[in-house]
C-alpha cells in the first residue's frame, strides 16, 4: 500500500451504516511516533443504540500501542500495549493483561477502520493469507475479548476478512492507504462534504 504524503494530512473519511441509522466520522493524522486514529460513530448494534467516541494510537510499523474507547452512556476502556502484543490496564505502567499477549491488532465493532491496521501492518502480497490474535471490542459492552482472523489479499486493494470466531467473511475494497471503502451489507464510505 502507498503511504499518504504529507500533503493529505489529516486524513479524514466518514462511513454510514449499510443499514438503519448511524454515521462514523474518523480523522487519521501522522505524529512522531506514527499514526493517531480518531473517531465519533452513532449507531446500533444488535438492536442496542450506541454513541462512541474512540481514538487509537499506532506505530510506524502499524502495530497498535494504545486505545481509548467511551460510549455515551459512561462506559469506557483503556488499555496501552508495547507494539508487540503486550497489553496492560490504562497505560505503559498500568497493569499487565496476559490474557491479550499476542494481540498486536484491536478490532473495534463500530469501525470498519481497524480492518486497516492488519491490512497495513501485514504487508501481504496477492494471494497470501495471514492468520492473526486480535484484541475484539464489541459495542456497546466494550469488553474486550481475543479472537481469531484472517486476511487474505485478494488483489492491489482488496481482500478477504474472515472473522473466524463467527464465521464470518466480506470482501473489503480498501483505497491506495489500505482504508475501507466498501464493507458489503455493513458500512458504505462517503465523502466528507467541504
Amino acid at each position: 500500500m502507498r503511504e499518504s504524503k504529507a500533503r493529505d494530512w489529516p486524513r479524514h473519511v466518514r462511513w454510514r451504516p449499510a443499514k438503519g441509522a448511524g454515521l462514523e466520522h474518523v480523522t487519521l493524522s501522522e505524529t512522531q511516533q506514527g499514526y493517531s486514529a480518531h473517531g465519533v460513530a452513532v449507531g446500533a448494534r444488535g438492536g442496542a443504540p450506541y454513541g462512541l467516541t474512540w481514538r487509537v494510537e499506532i506505530d510506524r510499523g502499524w502495530n497498535t500501542t494504545a486505545l481509548w474507547l467511551t460510549n455515551t452512556d459512561g462506559g469506557s476502556v483503556a488499555l496501552a500495549s508495547d507494539g508487540a502484543g503486550n497489553w496492560r490496564a490504562d497505560t505503559a505502567e498500568g497493569p499487565p493483561l496476559p490474557d491479550f499477549a499476542g494481540c498486536i491488532d484491536v478490532d473495534i465493532a463500530a469501525t470498519p477502520f481497524t480492518n486497516t491496521l492488519p491490512i497495513r501492518r501485514l504487508g501481504l502480497m496477492i494471494g497470501e493469507s495471514a492468520r492473526i490474535r486480535v484484541l475484539y471490542l464489541p459495542v456497546p459492552s466494550l469488553v474486550p475479548e481475543v479472537v481469531g482472523q484472517r486476511y487474505t489479499r485478494l488483489a492491489e486493494r482488496r481482500w478477504l476478512y474472515e472473522g473466524l470466531f463467527r464465521g464470518f467473511q466480506a470482501k473489503l475494497e480498501v483505497d491506495g492507504d489500505g482504508i475501507v471503502l466498501d464493507y458489503p451489507e455493513t458500512f458504505l464510505r462517503i465523502e466528507p462534504e467541504a
